[in-house]
């Protein structure tokens, strides 16, 4: 309350802003010296309102001074060119914003350091002897040749200093990013800019809902994945039209390739949340339930921090493959049992008991894809999966003296669908959700013994190294509830990073 009063008061932002752009706007001897001043001011003036005051005081000044570049810009230079730069200078403006939100004391540092970093991208890239080929791909994108090249129309890697920095610019044909790939890259940074701070409220009120509600009430995670997904199709075909990306070997690039076999080690850094129901007593008729307990309330689970992970992957490019997958964690527990007393099996688990417990999760997968490409850059996946999972837990209770223990296993079959986006070079982006819930019976009959409920959904990015070595940084999120309506029921969920080597054999 105490910050949006001083914001309030601090009427002079906007008339300072709108000052300084006509000021810009008057003097500047071109359109390129007019958009690489804005960026300067954005630079240093608009993470330093963020942590001064509220984010929008920040945005409504930046706002003032593009609007003020926008009136007195449009009356010297082209019109076209000063809508295109004003709306890229605004996205650029609202990721600096979301940089600086993300803390409250070294926010400000870090977005203007991002920001000068970003304009000035082609020196620092040009002095780090990359490739030719990639030292372009990555000025190109940067907004300094953006603001002079797509919105002022002035050839800057062909001349000047970064003649010596940038040979490629002088031996190889490109051509700068039209104005609609310009406006895509800004919003995706601006996107991925505020996303943590999105995410970070989007769990909050979902913890909320679920304290008002008292139910069980999940994040939409295929929401997320394809938000995900749909920001990273932003540049590759304006991209891949202008070659930025390396000319093909020859032949056709949908053309199905050779057999390969891959195999993928890791670790998992998953967060596990669910549940566990044990009613024996409704196989004699008993309408008497078992008492819910919480992995996490209930028995206080620590959290494994690294879980190993492997699968092993038979494809051909551009047709499809098999894989297999295996996961096993273990998860203990020790806590005093001050909630109520447990039934658990036959047993009674009475109050002020110290519950030690022990909970293993094991899964095998076997899964299939079917690939689709729909460009050069993109291919459509459809999947799916079945999953053999088992669930074992044991309580002992002390000083009571009880030690009981329940397990379950089922297969769970699933279907789902998934892309991989080619981004640039040796980057690719991938991502593919499986969902499905059923009833069935494992003994044919129509009792509807059995109920199902399937989440699987990741979103990664994967680094192409060399031909036969890849790196694979993903967030991965399983969730499977099994219930046998005459004896158990668990719910798992599982959701954290995953990072994995993929070596080709």
């Amino acid at each position: 309350m105490a910050e949006d009063r001083v914001s309030a008061g601090r009427g002079w932002i906007e008339p300072l802003w709108a000052g300084c752009g006509l000021v810009v706007a008057a003097l500047a001897p071109g359109p390129a010296h007019l958009w690489l001043l804005s960026a300067l001011i954005l630079c240093l003036g608009v993470p330093a309102l963020v942590a001064g005051s509220a984010p929008r005081r920040a945005l409504s000044g930046a706002l003032a001074l593009l609007l003020a570049l926008a009136v007195v810009g449009s009356l010297r230079f082209p019109p076209s060119g000063v809508a295109l730069a004003c709306a890229y200078l605004g996205g650029f403006a609202l990721a600096l914003a979301g940089v600086a939100r993300w803390s409250e004391r070294g926010g400000q540092a870090l977005a203007s350091a991002l920001g000068l970093s970003a304009l000035a991208a082609p020196y620092l890239i040009g002095s780090l002897g990359l490739p030719a080929e990639t030292s372009l791909a990555w000025v190109l994108h940067s907004p300094l040749p953006i603001l002079s090249g797509t919105c002022a129309g002035e050839d800057l890697l062909r001349q000047g200093s970064l003649y010596r920095l940038l040979p490629a610019a002088q031996s190889l044909p490109y051509a700068y990013p039209s104005p609609a790939v310009a406006l895509l890259s800004a919003l995706c940074w601006a996107a991925l800019a505020w996303a943590p701070l999105g995410l970070g409220r989007l769990v909050r009120l979902v913890r909320l809902v679920r304290l008002r509600a008292g139910a069980e009430v999940r994040v939409p995670a295929p929401v997320l994945a394809l938000l995900f997904v749909g920001l990273l199709l932003a540049a590759p075909p304006e991209a891949s039209a202008q070659g930025l990306f390396p000319a093909p070997s020859g032949g056709d690039p949908n053309a199905a390739g050779d057999l390969q076999t891959r195999v993928r080690l890791g670790y998992y850094l998953p967060t596990l949340r669910g549940f566990l129901r044990v009613d024996p007593a409704r196989r004699l008729g008993s309408k008497r339930r078992g008492d819910r307990i919480d992995f996490l309330r209930k028995l206080d689970l620590d959290q494994q921090l690294i879980v190993p992970t492997f699968e092993v992957e038979l494809a051909i490019p551009n047709v499809g493959g098999l894989r297999i997958q295996y996961l096993e964690s273990l998860f203990r527990g020790e806590v005093q049992n001050n909630f109520q007393i447990l039934q658990f099996e036959e047993q009674r688990i009475n109050v002020a008991n110290i519950l030690d417990s022990r909970y293993r999760f094991r899964t095998i997968a076997l899964g299939g894809h079917l690939d689709i490409p729909l460009a050069d850059f993109i291919t459509l996946r459809g999947m799916t999966t079945f999953r053999y999972i088992k669930n074992e837990v044991k309580i002992r209770a002390s000083p009571q003296g009880i030690s009981v223990r329940n397990s379950q296993e089922a297969i769970v079959p699933t279907i789902g669908a998934g892309l991989d986006i080619l981004i640039w070079n040796v980057i690719s982006a991938y991502g593919d959700l499986q969902w499905l819930d059923f009833r069935t019976t494992l003994l044919g009959g129509t009792d509807d013994r059995w109920s199902f409920r399937y989440r699987e959904w990741r979103a990664g990015v994967r680094l192409e190294l060399v031909e036969h070595a890849h790196v694979m940084v993903e967030w991965y999120s399983l969730f499977i509830e099994a219930r046998d309506y005459n004896t158990e029921k668990y719910n798992t969920d599982l959701q954290g990073l995953r990072v994995m080597v993929s070596i080709q054999f």
